[in-house]
């Protein structure tokens, strides 16, 4: 039995709308960020982002808990290389204020297949700051 909430019938869907397990997602909210949509319809390496997920649980199923960031981003690393991932580690990232270039020091710990960022998180406890705000 289907429980999820049907559009009524006048509800128009969006060209680019898809389904996804039959439930229908929009860009609609996503456009107002431009290039960078962040919306579920526009996962678009979803496969990148399968394997990272799946190295980092299977470096944690090795190291286990309670070791230093730097540990797993050089694990992490080892990894996805290993399954052949282009992997960039420590890239900086430049910071764009206007039309002046802000020597700010930030730095991608892992950049893979130069799509997609990954930052290792070490924490004895998830707390609602380390919820992703998007």
């Amino acid at each position: 039995m289907n429980t999820s909430p049907t559009p009524p019938a006048s509800a128009k869907p969006s060209k680019r709308s898809r389904r996804i397990e039959e439930e229908e997602f929009t860009t609609e909210d996503t456009e107002k960020h431009g290039e960078l949509e962040l919306g579920i319809a526009e996962l678009v390496h979803g496969e990148i982002t399968d394997a990272v997920i799946g190295a980092g649980i299977e470096v944690h199923k090795h190291l286990g808990p309670g070791l230093l960031e730097s540990a797993y981003e050089s694990c992490l690393h080892h990894e996805l290389l290993s399954m052949g991932l282009f992997v960039e580690r420590q890239k900086e990232l430049p910071l764009r204020y206007k039309d002046h270039l802000v020597d700010s020091g930030y730095r991608i710990d892992l950049l893979v297949e130069k799509k997609v960022i990954v930052e290792i998180k070490s924490l004895e406890k998830l707390m609602p700051i380390h919820e992703p705000n998007y």
